[in-house]
């Protein structure tokens, strides 16, 4: 009986819209005889579940996805700054932003320090206590040659204005002079006063000493002494276009009007002070004779380096002058 049962509901619901699945809406006709049949037990028709959306592609992200950049996105490109062993990047302009390169931070390269300005190795001394000892109107045969005999054995550096037509005659003394490292300096060619020249005349006594000096040294003096130590403003502008340093004296011995040893003593010790220079002689002198220059050199500089003078040439000192 349990199967026969089975069987009936079986082939009903085959035959039925309502559970086929090919229609599931039913007539009034249909729902009424339904009911009369006294079956009431059927369940309402049931709706299909709707079927679920595939997910989107873009709802979901994937991990670990580099996302490209926008179309109007501007790359970074970092630049490495070395700062205490770290590295830090910095952003770079962009080249075609007006506004970035503006306000960019452009470096400048320093300039190099500029060298020292090389100082004469005697400057580097206590230049306060300088003196120059200046001998004039050599060179001879026989003064100039002792006083440099002199200077020798006290290791001491002299400058020695000459007189041109001197120089043509004692060549092989001023080569000496030069040998030794002495200073040399240019006296005129023929001893003339110079503000009495004119300004033609003044250059030719220069340029024939000069000629003079280069042809036994084979260098051409910077040093100028005027005989008598006259020079007006002519002598001075016309010795400064011929490229010479004008050089006084602030202490004159005398010994050129024979002046005796305790005499030139004795005006060394009243007019000299650091930064001095002393006049004396080589050649000349009162009667030819200088006899008192030879005898009075020691003294001098013996008084001046046991007083702190250090004994310099005529360049030295000037380039301790500034």
């Amino acid at each position: 009986m349990a199967v026969i049962t089975v069987f009936m509901i079986t082939s009903f619901a085959e035959k039925s819209p309502v559970f086929s699945g090919k229609n599931n809406a039913i007539s009034e006709d249909q729902a009424k005889n339904l009911n009369n049949s006294g079956n009431n037990s059927i369940p309402p028709p049931v709706k299909p579940a709707p079927e679920p959306k595939p997910e989107s592609e873009s709802s979901v992200e994937p991990e670990n996805v580099t996302k490209p950049d926008p179309p109007d996105a501007k790359p970074e490109t970092p630049t490495e700054t070395e700062s205490q062993g770290e590295t830090e990047s910095k952003p770079v302009p962009d080249p075609t932003d007006k506004s970035e390169l503006e306000n960019a931070v452009i470096p400048v390269k320093k300039p190099d320090p500029k060298p020292p300005v090389p100082v004469h190795p005697q400057v580097q001394e206590d230049r306060k206590k300088f003196v120059a000892l200046t001998f004039d109107d050599g060179p001879d045969g026989k003064y100039t040659s002792a006083v440099m005999d002199i200077l020798d054995e006290y290791k001491v550096k002299g400058t020695f204005f000459v007189v041109g037509q001197q120089a043509i005659k004692f060549p092989e003394v001023i080569q000496r002079m030069k040998n030794e490292g002495h200073s040399i300096g240019n006296h005129t060619f023929s001893h003339v006063n110079m503000p009495k020249q004119s300004i033609e005349e003044m250059k030719e006594q220069i340029t024939k000493t000069d000629e003079a000096i280069k042809d036994a040294t084979g260098e051409t003096p910077t040093l100028f002494r005027a005989p008598y130590g006259s020079a007006n403003a002519q002598v001075k502008e016309t010795v400064s276009q011929m490229s010479k340093t004008l050089v006084p004296w602030s202490v004159d011995t005398r010994d050129w009007a024979g002046t005796s040893v305790a005499g030139m003593m004795g005006h060394l010790k009243k007019e000299i002070s650091p930064g001095g220079i002393v006049l004396m002689h080589s050649f000349g002198g009162k009667n030819g004779d200088l006899n008192n220059t030879l005898q009075a050199l020691p003294l001098i500089i013996e008084y001046l380096q046991n007083n702190g003078y250090t004994l310099v040439t005529t360049e030295v000192l000037l380039a301790a002058k500034g």
